[in-house]
C-alpha cells in the first residue's frame, strides 16, 4: 500500500508542469572509502563506472581503463607496439552485450573487450570506407540494448552497430554552430524497461522510434514551462517506478509518458543544478552527482534535497567535482570523480549512532560513561558535561548548561543508586541525580561523611554501588566504601597495611558479581574483595600463563552466565575461573579488533568488546570473533573505558571519541548478499616462462604436465567489506576437507601430478555468508612416457628384453655348469693361498713386533733421559708399529747431547733408517770425538750418503734421508749449541717464543746442498728457559673440522699456553689437544716432542765454590 502511494505522488510530480524549489534536510553525513592512484587505480579522474553481470566494477578514466575485484585494480592501458591492447586511454563510456564482451568508448576509436582472449578488438573510422565503418573515432559513449545491439554516441551522429552482421546504420542529429561538442564531455545513452532507448546530446532528450527508424528530439522551449529545462542532456536514468529522470545543465528533470511533459526541480542556489549522473538509492530516493558541488539526494515524495560537499571531515567525499555514479548488487553507491572513486554504503547499518538533529553532530563526543534508565540514557563527556537523551523523541538536554551551577563539564563515572537516583562524579565533583525531577543534590549533602573524603580526593575515577548498599569509590589513592546503613567510610590503601591490597593504587573499574564479591581492576593488576571474609587478596591471573605480564592494565570487567570473569586490558581479553584463577587469553591473533579493551557487555553468550580500533563480539559457544568498523555504523574506531551500560531490555551503548552507538545485540543481522565468485586466472610457469590463462567462462583446463607451481587467482565480488570476504577451497582427487584460507584470494598448488582433479572454490561476504561454489575441472597432462601407447612399447621391449635374458641366461648356465667344476678347484687353492698368506702376514707382524723391541731397545731409555735432563718430557707417537722418528741422548766428558730425528718415510723403512742414523750418532761422538752439533750434522751427512749410494746401479740409488735437530750442552759453560736440518729449536724465554731456524736442507739426501755445511748456533743458556725441538708430525696433522693442517704457528700458541704445567702434564696436554684437533681421522705421521729444562745444571754451575 506504501509503495502504491508513493507511486501515485510521483506520477502526480511527473504530471506537474511547473517547477519546484526544494529545501535542504538536516541528516547524518554518510561515510565515503575514498579509492586512488595509490590504491592501484590509473588516474584519479573516473569518468565512467560499470558492473558486468559476473560482478565486476569497471572504471574509466582520463588515463586507462580499470577492472576492480574489491582487493585489487587491473589496469588495462594503450601499447603503441600492440595493436591487441584498448586503443585509446581516454575512456568516455563502458556497457556490456548479451555475449558478455565489454565495449569501451574512447577519444580514439571503439573498443571490444574479449573476455575469453584478453584482448581489444578495435573500430575505426575509414575515410576509405565511411558507410562500413563508424561515424568518428571520438566517441561520446556507448550502450548495448537488449537486441544485441551496441549504440555508440558521436560528436554528429549516433551509430547503431550489429556485432554479428557488422552492419552500421547512422543516426545524423542536427547540432547548431554555437553548442558544437568541443568538451568532450560524455553524453548518455540508456533503454529503459519498454525498451525504448533514449539519447543525451546538447540539442536536447531523443528517443529512438524503431517504426520510423529516426530519433526523435525534445528540446528546451522557453515559452512553455512543462518543457525540458535544458538542451544538455547529461544523464538519463529510469527509477523503480518507471519514471524517467533527466539531468540536465540546469535541473533535475522526470518525464510523464502519458503527457509527454516535463517536471522540473532545482536546488537553491541554483549554481548546483548542473546535474552528470543520476542514481536510486532506496526507493523514491535519488542520489545526483553534480558538476562542481558535489552530491545531492532528493526525495521524490518530500521534493527536497539533502546537499554533501567534501570538507575537512575525515570520511566525507573526495572532492565536489563528480562525474558519475553506480549503484552495485550490494546497495553500495560508486561515484566516479576528479578526485578519485568514491564509495558509499547505503544499506541500513548495523548500529545506530545516538544523535540528536537539534544539536551538532559532535555533542556526544568524547563519551566518558554512560547508563541507561527507561528511555532515558545519561551520556558524560570530557568537555561538554552531562547530557540526558530520550530514546522516544531523539531529543537531549544537556544538564551542564540547563541547570544553573552544575558542577562539572568533564564526568568520569555515571552509576545508579536507585530506581530513580544516578551517582555522577566528575573533575572537581560528586553529586546524586533524581531521575524524576531532574535536579542533583551534591553528595556530601545526601552522605556527610563523605565530604572528609572530598577535601582530597576530588577526582574520582570509578563508582560502584554494591548490593549491600555499599557506594565503593575508585580514585588513584586506592578505595574508599561507604556504607549506607551504617554511615560510615573507609580507606583502603595499600600505606595501611602490612600486605599489599592491590597491584597499585590507580583503580580503573569496579564490578561486583553474581557472588557479591567486589572486582578492582588497577593499574597493574586484579584485586577481589570477599565480603563473606572481608578480606582483598591480589588475583593472579596470569599465573599459569608464564610468558604474560601478571602486571597489566585492567580496564573493564564482566560476568559470563557460567560465572567465569573476562577481564579487558591494555594486552588483551583474559577469561579468569574465579574458583583456581587460572584464564585463558585472546589477542588480535585470536579475531579480537585491538588488544586493549575498554569494555565488555554480555549477552546470550556473546561478549560485545569495545577497543581501541573499532568494536567486535566474541560468541562463548562457537569460539567465533567479529569485527566492526565506522562503516557498520560504530562511531570511529576509538571507544572510551567503561562507557558502556547494557538496559534492562538488553540495548546496549557504547561511547568513544565521535559519539555513542545504540543497537540490540538481537538485531545486528548479517549482510544477506551472498557473492558471485570468479576464477579469474591461472598463472604457471613452463620451462621458466610465465603462463598465464583467463578463465571466463571455462568450466574445464588442461595445464601441461611441466608445472612447478601453479596460482589460482579468485574473487568473491561484494563490495560491502571485501577485506573481510573469506575464501575455502578443495581439490578433490587430493584433499580429503576444505582449506580455510580467510581473506587470501589466491592459491598456490605445487607439483601437481598428472591426472583429472576438481577444485572447488568458496567465497564469502563480509559476514560469512557463503556463496554458491565455483567448480573448475583441471587435467594436468600425462607426460609421452606414461601414455597408454608407452606403456604398450614397454610391454613389448620388456617381453623382447626377457626373452633375450632368457636365451643368454640358459647359455650361461650351460657355460656355467662347465666352469663349475673349475671354480671348485679353483676354491680349493684359493683357499690353500689363503691359508700361506695368513701365516707369512703373522709371521711379518711377529718380525715387525719384534723389530719394534730392537728399536726401542737401541734408543735411550726415559729412564736415561729422566737422569740427564730431569726437566724434561718426551711425547713419542710412532704411526706404526715401528717408526721413523727417534731421539738420541747421551753424555760425554761435560756434554749432554739431545737430538731429535724424522728419517724419510715411516714404519719399516723409517724404522730401519733410524737403526743406521742411531748408530752414525753414536760413533761420530764417542768413536770420532765430533762434539760440535754442525760438524755432527756434516760429518752424518757425508757417512749417510755413502752409505746409501754403495750400489753403483742408478735404479738402485736410495734416496732417503734425515731431517732433525741437535743440541749440545756444557754443563761448565752453561751455553747451548744447535745445528738443524729443517728442523728448529724453540726457546721460551720470559713467555716470549724463540725460533732457531735450522737450515734448508736435509741429511743424506745427496741434493745440491751435500758440500754445503751446517750452521751452528750458540745460545748462552739463562733461568727459566724451557726449549723443545720436535719433528714435522704434530705440526702437519689434519683437523677433523677445517679439513686443514694445524701447522707450527697453532702448534708454537699450544706450547705457549702449557709451558708452565709440570713437564709430566705438559705431555698428556699435547697428545689431548692433538687428539681434540685430529678427532676420527687417521694420524698422518709420527709424532715427537722433547721438552726440556736446564735450571739444574745452571744453579750447579753458579753455586759451585771457588777455589
Amino acid at each position: 500500500m506504501r509503495k502504491l502511494l508513493l507511486y501515485i505522488c510521483i506520477c502526480l510530480i511527473a504530471c506537474t508542469p511547473i517547477g519546484v524549489v526544494a529545501q535542504t534536510i538536516q541528516n547524518a553525513k554518510p561515510h565515503f572509502s575514498y579509492f586512488s592512484i595509490s590504491d592501484g587505480l590509473s588516474q584519479n579522474n573516473v569518468s565512467c563506472i560499470f558492473q558486468d553481470t559476473k560482478g565486476f566494477l569497471w572504471i574509466g578514466t582520463h588515463a586507462g581503463l580499470n577492472k576492480y575485484n574489491g582487493k585489487q585494480f587491473e589496469n588495462f592501458v594503450n601499447d603503441p607496439e600492440d595493436s591487441l591492447s584498448i586503443s585509446d586511454n581516454t575512456i568516455f563510456g563502458i556497457s556490456e552485450d548479451i555475449e558478455q564482451n565489454i565495449w569501451i568508448a574512447t577519444e580514439n576509436g571503439l573498443n571490444k573487450y574479449n573476455r575469453e582472449k584478453n584482448y581489444f578488438e578495435r573500430y575505426f573510422y575509414s575515410k576509405k570506407n565511411p558507410q562500413k565503418t563508424i561515424s568518428d573515432n571520438l566517441i561520446h559513449t556507448v550502450y548495448c540494448d537488449n537486441d544485441g545491439n551496441i549504440w555508440i554516441k558521436t560528436p554528429e551522429s549516433i551509430d547503431k552497430i550489429n556485432p554479428l552482421t557488422k552492419e552500421i546504420r547512422k543516426y545524423k542529429y542536427e547540432v547548431s554552430v554555437f553548442s558544437k561538442e568541443s568538451d568532450n564531455y560524455i553524453h548518455p545513452l540508456f533503454q529503459d524497461s519498454q525498451g525504448t532507448l533514449w539519447f543525451g546530446t546538447k540539442e536536447g532528450l531523443g528517443y529512438f522510434d524503431p517504426e520510423a527508424d529516426e530519433i526523435i528530439f525534445y528540446r528546451h522551449d522557453d515559452f512553455r514551462s512543462n518543457s525540458l529545462s535544458n538542451n544538455e542532456v547529461r544523464c538519463i536514468f529510469e527509477d523503480s517506478y518507471n519514471t524517467i529522470w533527466i539531468g540536465t545543465s540546469n535541473g533535475l528533470n522526470s518525464f510523464n509518458r502519458h503527457t509527454k511533459k516535463f517536471s522540473s526541480f532545482f536546488y537553491t542556489p541554483t549554481s548546483l543544478n548542473t546535474i552528470n549522473s543520476i542514481i536510486e538509492g532506496k526507493p523514491g530516493e535519488l542520489w545526483l552527482g553534480t558538476n562542481n558541488d558535489g552530491l545531492l539526494q532528493f526525495s521524490i515524495q518530500k521534493q527536497s534535497f539533502t546537499h554533501y560537499i567534501h570538507s575537512s571531515i575525515e570520511n566525507s567525499i573526495s572532492t565536489n567535482q563528480t562525474n558519475c555514479i553506480l549503484k552495485d548488487r550490494s546497495d553500495i553507491l560508486w561515484i566516479g570523480t576528479r578526485n578519485g572513486l568514491n564509495k558509499l554504503d547505503i544499506k541500513p547499518k548495523k548500529f545506530t549512532i545516538v544523535t540528536d538533529n537539534s544539536k551538532t553532530t559532535d555533542a556526544f563526543s568524547n563519551t566518558t560513561s554512560i547508563y541507561a534508565n527507561n528511555s532515558f540514557v545519561f551520556i558524560g563527556t570530557k568537555f561538554n558535561g552531562l547530557y540526558v537523551y530520550n530514546t522516544t523523541t531523539k531529543t537531549s538536554k544537556n544538564y551542564s548548561v540547563v541547570l544553573k551551577n552544575f558542577p562539572d563539564s568533564y564526568i568520569t563515572s555515571i552509576y545508579p543508586l536507585s530506581a530513580n537516583e544516578v551517582l555522577i562524579s566528575g573533575d572537581n565533583s560528586f553529586i546524586v541525580f533524581n531521575v524524576i525531577t531532574q535536579s542533583y543534590e551534591p553528595i556530601t549533602r545526601r552522605f556527610p561523611e563523605i565530604s572528609e573524603f572530598l577535601k582530597y580526593n576530588k577526582r574520582i575515577r570509578c563508582i560502584l554501588a554494591d548490593k549491600k548498599q555499599n557506594i565503593w569509590i575508585g580514585t588513584s589513592n586506592g578505595v574508599f566504601v561507604y556504607s549506607i546503613p551504617t554511615k560510615k567510610l573507609v580507606h583502603y590503601e595499600n600505606k595501611a597495611y602490612k600486605e599489599l591490597l592491590f597491584s597499585s593504587s590507580i583503580i580503573n573499574t569496579l564490578f561486583e558479581d553474581s557472588n557479591n564479591t567486589i572486582w578492582i581492576g588497577t593499574e597493574k593488576g586484579l584485586t577481589k574483595y570477599t565480603p563473606t571474609t572481608k578480606e582483598f587478596s591480589i588475583v593472579a591471573y596470569t599465573k599459569n600463563l608464564s610468558f604474560q605480564n601478571p602486571h597489566n592494565k585492567v580496564y573493564t570487567l564482566c560476568e559470563d552466565n557460567n560465572k567465569n570473569i573476562w577481564i579487558g586490558t591494555n594486552a588483551g581479553l583474559f577469561k579468569c575461573n574465579p574458583d583456581n584463577e587460572t584464564s585463558v587469553i585472546y589477542t588480535e591473533k585470536n579475531g579480537l579488533p585491538n588488544n586493549q579493551i575498554f569494555a565488555i557487555l554480555e549477552h546470550n553468550h556473546v561478549l560485545w568488546i569495545s577497543t581501541n580500533k573499532g568494536l567486535g563480539n566474541y560468541n562463548i559457544k562457537t569460539n567465533v570473533f567479529k569485527r566492526f568498523y565506522p562503516s557498520d555504523g560504530i562511531q570511529g574506531y576509538e571507544f572510551s573505558q567503561n562507557a558502556s551500560w547494557k538496559a534492562l531490555n538488553g540495548t546496549m551503548f557504547f561511547g568513544g571519541n565521535q559519539g555513542v552507538n545504540m543497537f540490540h545485540p538481537d538485531s545486528i543481522y548479517d549482510n544477506p548478499i551472498t557473492p558471485n565468485l570468479e576464477i579469474q586466472k591461472i598463472v604457471y610457469f613452463v620451462n621458466n616462462e610465465k603462463v598465464t590463462i583467463t578463465i571466463h567462462d571455462k568450466k574445464t583446463i588442461r595445464l601441461p604436465w611441466k608445472n612447478n607451481t601453479v596460482s589460482i587467482h579468485f574473487a568473491a565480488l561484494e563490495f560491502t567489506q571485501p577485506f573481510k570476504n573469506h575464501y575455502k577451497y578443495i581439490i578433490e582427487g587430493i584433499d580429503k576437507e576444505w582449506h580455510d584460507i580467510e581473506n587470501q584470494n589466491q592459491i598456490n598448488i605445487s607439483n601437481l601430478p598428472s591426472g583429472k582433479y576438481t577444485l572447488k572454490i568458496l567465497g564469502s561476504n563480509n559476514d560469512l555468508i557463503w556463496g554458491h561454489e565455483r567448480i573448475l575441472e583441471i587435467e594436468v597432462e600425462t607426460p609421452i612416457w606414461k601414455t597408454i601407447w608407452a606403456l604398450i612399447l614397454y610391454v613389448v621391449v620388456f617381453a623382447a628384453l626377457l626373452f633375450i635374458f632368457i636365451e643368454s641366461r640358459t647359455s650361461s648356465l650351460k657355460k656355467a655348469n662347465k666352469s663349475l667344476t673349475e671354480k671348485q678347484e679353483a676354491a680349493l687353492e684359493i683357499a690353500k693361498q689363503k691359508e700361506e698368506l695368513i701365516l707369512k702376514n703373522k709371521n711379518i707382524t711377529d718380525s715387525i713386533t719384534y723389530a719394534k723391541r730392537i728399536q726401542w731397545a737401541i734408543m735411550p731409555s726415559r729412564a736415561k733421559f729422566k737422569q740427564l735432563l730431569p726437566e724434561s718430557c718426551i711425547l713419542y707417537m710412532p704411526k706404526d708399529i715401528v717408526s721413523g722418528d727417534f731421539y738420541w741422548i747421551t753424555e760425554i766428558q761435560d756434554k749432554i747431547f739431545i737430538a731429535a730425528v724424522d728419517c724419510t718415510g715411516h714404519g719399516v723403512p723409517g724404522a730401519f733408517m733410524s737403526i743406521i742414523g742411531y748408530d752414525l750418532l753414536r760413533n761420530i761422538t764417542k768413536e770420532r770425538k765430533i762434539f760440535k752439533p754442525s760438524e755432527i750434522l756434516d760429518y752424518l751427512n757425508k757417512a749417510l750418503i755413502e752409505l746409501l749410494t754403495k750400489n753403483e746401479m742408478e735404479d738402485d740409488t736410495v734416496k732417503d734421508g734425515m731431517d732433525m735437530s741437535i743440541c749440545v750442552f756444557h754443563k761448565t759453560k752453561g751455553i747451548l749449541e744447535y745445528a738443524g736440518a729443517f728442523n728448529p729449536l724453540y726457546i721460551i724465554r720470559e713467555g716470549k717464543i724463540m725460533t732457531i731456524k735450522g737450515d734448508r736442507f736435509s741429511v743424506g739426501l745427496g741434493n745440491e746442498h751435500e758440500d754445503v755445511p751446517f750452521k751452528n748456533h750458540i745460545i748462552k743458556v739463562q733461568k727459566g728457559d724451557t726449549f723443545y725441538l720436535f719433528t714435522d708430525g704434530y705440526a702437519d696433522q689434519f683437523g677433523w673440522q677445517t679439513g686443514k693442517k694445524m701447522k707450527f704457528r697453532r702448534f708454537r700458541h699450544i706450547i705457549l699456553s702449557i709451558y708452565k704445567l709440570p713437564f709430566t702434564k705438559q705431555v698428556k696436554a699435547l697428545r689431548d689437544e692433538l687428539q681434540n684437533w685430529k678427532g676420527e681421522l687417521e694420524q698422518i705421521d709420527d709424532v715427537l716432542i722433547l721438552g726440556f729444562k736446564l735450571d739444574n745444571y745452571l744453579e750447579s754451575m753458579y753455586n759451585k765454590p771457588t777455589e
